[in-house]
C-alpha cells in the first residue's frame, strides 16, 4: 500500500520534478526591473492573505471540482495555477495544474484545436481568443514544469494558428492579434521562425487597422501586451510605441481612480478581464522601463480594483465591480479566472532586481532571498502593516558586506517620504524611486516613513459635482455595514476641506468576526441635513457601498450636487 501511494504521488508530481526549460531564444530587449523568483519570496500582510484566499478559496476549489468549471476558463485557470504553484510549491496546486493540463491536452483534436472547439471552415475572433488563452496557459505550465506533453500540444496549436492565419489576407490578419503574446512565448521556447513571422505579420496588420484613439477594452489590452512581448523578443521599437502611447492615454483618463474605466456607465465594461490585462500591461512597462509611474499604477490597481473583485476570506470572485452598488458572486467564467491570475501574479510585483541593484515596488510584510549576480546572496525582511500605516522596517542582510543601490518607490500620493539607515537620512520625491546607493552589511535596517495622505479626488463626467475620498493607495467608500442607519446615499454630504486638509480618524471598535478587513475611518458630514460621523472603509472591502459622494460648498452643509 505504501509503495502504491508513493507511485501515485510520483505520477501526480512528475511534471514538476523536471528541470524548468530554458528559453531557446534570448530576449533582444533586457528588462530593467526583474522580479525575484516567486519561490524566493514569502509575503505577509494584506497581500499574503489575498494570495492564500486566492489559492485555497478559488484555484483549489474550482480546479478540483468535479466539472472543473466552464471550458472557456481552463487555459486562464491553468495559467493562474502555474503562477500560484511557482510561488508556494503547494502539492495541492500541483494537482490542479496537472488535472487542468491533462484536460486541455486530452481535448486536442487532430487539427490542433483545444477544448470544445472542433474543426470548422469559418475561423472566428472568438475561436482565436479561446485558443490563445489555452495556449498561454499550457506554455506557462510548461515553463514551470518542463512537461514535454504541454509543449507538444502547444506546437500543434501554434501550427494551427499559423495555418489559419495564412487563409487571411491584408488587414484580415488582425483577427489573430489577441494571439500575439502566446505565439511570442511559443517562439521563445522553440526558435521556430514561423511563429515569429506570424506575430510580425499579425502585429503589422493590427497597427495598420487600429484607430488613433484606442478604447480601453480587454481585447485591446491583450493585444498591447502581445506587442510588448514582441518588442521584447525582436527589439523592433515600432511595436513598442503603441503600448506606450495607449497606456499613457488610458492612465490619464479611464484608469485614473481604481484601475479600470470606472466612469463607464456600463457595468459589463468593469470586469476582471480588463483589470487583469491592465495590471499585466503596467507590469510589463515597469519591467522594460524601470519607471516608477508604472509601479504607481500597479499599486493603485492592486489595492483597489483587483482586491475589490474577490472576497478576501473565501476567494470567491465577485461580479463586475463598479463604484457603487452591491457586490455579488460571479459565475466562474473566463473573467473570474483572469481575476485569479491577477492575484496569483502579485509576488512578481513586490520587489526585484533593478539594474545592478535591488528595488522595492510594493510595500508589504514579507521576506525574500536573492543572489545579486556573482556578488553574493542578500536576504530582505520587511515588517509593516501597510497600508494601514506608512511605517516600514526593511532589514537588509547580505551574506557579506556589499555595495549596491537599493531603490524604494515613493508613492505619488504621499506628501512626505523618508528613509533612515545608520546615520544617513534620505528624502524621497513623489512618483520617483529613491536610491540608497551605499555599502550594506548584516544588521542594516532601513526605517521608511511615509505620510498616508488623505485627500479628495474630483469626480468626472456624471459625477463631476462629487468627490471620492482616498487615503494612501486606497480609495475609500461609504458602506452600509458601518453606517446601518443610512438608507439613502444621495442624502449624504461631506463637509468641505478646511485649511488643515481632509481629516480622517481611525475608528476604534471591534470589527465583526466575518468582516474581511480591519480598516475603517470616520469623517464629518451630514445625513438628511443633520451632522453625522460617517464611516468610510476601503473600496476593496466594501459590499454595499458608494464611492462618489456629494461635498458641501460651504460649512452650512449645502450640497454641491
Amino acid at each position: 500500500m505504501i509503495r502504491l501511494e508513493f507511485i501515485v504521488f510520483l505520477l501526480i508530481a512528475a511534471p514538476v520534478l523536471a528541470d524548468p526549460p530554458q528559453p531557446a531564444v534570448v530576449n533582444a530587449v533586457a528588462d530593467v526591473y526583474r522580479p525575484f523568483p516567486p519561490d524566493q519570496s514569502k509575503l505577509g500582510g494584506i497581500i499574503g492573505a489575498r494570495l492564500r484566499a486566492n489559492s485555497e478559496g478559488y484555484i483549489e476549489r474550482v480546479g478540483n471540482a468535479a466539472n472543473g468549471g466552464p471550458e472557456e476558463q481552463d487555459g486562464t485557470l491553468l495559467d493562474a495555477a502555474a503562477y500560484a504553484y511557482e510561488y508556494g510549491r503547494d502539492p495541492t496546486i500541483n494537482t490542479v495544474m496537472v488535472r487542468l493540463a491533462k484536460k486541455l491536452i486530452g481535448s486536442q483534436a487532430s487539427g490542433g484545436y483545444l477544448g470544445a472547439q472542433s474543426d470548422t471552415e469559418h475561423w472566428t475572433e472568438k475561436d482565436t481568443s479561446i485558443e490563445a488563452s489555452d495556449l498561454l496557459g499550457l506554455l506557462n505550465y510548461y515553463r514551470v514544469t518542463g512537461d514535454p506533453a504541454a509543449l507538444s500540444a502547444s506546437t500543434k496549436l501554434g501550427d494551427l494558428l499559423v495555418k489559419e492565419r495564412q487563409k487571411k489576407s491584408g488587414e484580415e490578419a488582425a483577427l489573430f492579434s489577441v494571439a500575439i503574446e502566446p505565439m511570442v512565448v511559443l517562439f521563445r521556447f522553440t526558435d521556430a521562425n514561423k511563429y515569429l513571422q506570424f506575430c510580425n505579420s499579425v502585429a503589422e496588420a493590427w497597427l495598420h487597422a487600429k484607430t488613433p484613439e484606442l478604447p480601453a477594452t480587454y481585447k485591446n489590452l491583450l493585444i498591447l501586451n502581445g506587442l510588448v512581448e514582441l518588442y521584447r523578443i525582436n527589439g523592433d521599437s515600432s511595436f513598442f510605441r503603441a503600448p506606450l502611447q495607449a497606456w499613457t492615454e488610458m492612465q490619464a483618463s479611464a484608469f485614473a481612480l481604481t484601475g479600470i474605466p470606472a466612469e463607464n456607465s456600463n457595468p459589463e465594461a468593469l470586469n476582471a478581464c480588463t483589470t487583469g490585462a491592465w495590471l499585466q500591461l503596467s507590469a510589463n512597462l515597469l519591467r522594460i522601463s524601470g519607471q516608477a509611474v508604472y509601479g504607481e499604477q500597479l499599486e493603485r490597481t492592486v489595492y483597489n480594483q483587483l482586491f475589490a473583485g474577490q472576497d478576501a476570506k473565501t476567494g470567491t470572485v465577485l461580479a463586475p465591480v463598479s463604484l457603487s452598488g452591491i457586490k455579488a458572486p460571479a459565475n466562474n467564467g473566463a473573467c473570474a479566472a483572469s481575476e485569479v491570475r491577477g492575484v496569483a501574479q502579485l509576488p512578481s510585483l513586490v520587489w526585484g532586481r533593478y539594474g545592478n541593484g535591488l528595488a522595492v515596488n510594493l510595500y508589504t510584510d514579507g521576506r525574500a532571498t536573492v543572489r545579486l549576480r556573482r556578488r553574493g546572496i542578500i536576504h530582505l525582511y520587511t515588517e509593516t502593516n501597510y497600508p494601514e500605516s506608512g511605517t516600514v522596517l526593511l532589514h537588509v542582510e547580505p551574506d557579506h558586506p556589499i555595495h549596491f543601490p537599493l531603490r524604494l518607490r515613493v508613492p505619488d500620493w504621499t506628501r512626505k517620504f523618508t528613509a533612515d539607515v545608520d546615520a544617513d537620512h534620505f528624502v524621497g520625491k513623489p512618483a520617483e524611486f529613491l536610491t540608497l546607493n551605499r555599502g550594506w552589511k548584516r544588521g542594516d535596517t532601513v526605517k521608511i516613513s511615509m505620510v498616508m495622505t488623505a485627500r479628495t479626488i474630483p469626480g468626472i463626467r456624471q459625477f463631476s459635482a462629487d468627490v471620492a475620498v482616498a487615503r494612501g493607495p486606497q480609495v475609500l467608500a461609504l458602506g452600509k455595514t458601518f453606517n446601518p442607519d443610512i438608507s439613502d446615499f444621495d442624502s449624504v454630504v461631506l463637509y468641505p476641506l478646511d485649511s488643515a486638509g481632509l481629516q480622517l480618524t481611525p475608528m476604534a471598535t471591534n470589527y465583526a468576526a466575518n468582516w474581511m478587513g480591519d480598516q475603517a475611518y470616520t469623517l464629518d458630514g451630514t445625513y438628511q441635513g443633520r451632522k453625522k460621523k460617517l464611516v468610510l472603509i476601503p473600496f476593496a472591502d466594501a459590499r454595499n457601498y458608494r464611492v462618489w459622494l456629494a461635498q458641501s460648498k460651504a460649512s452650512t452643509g449645502a450640497s454641491a450636487r
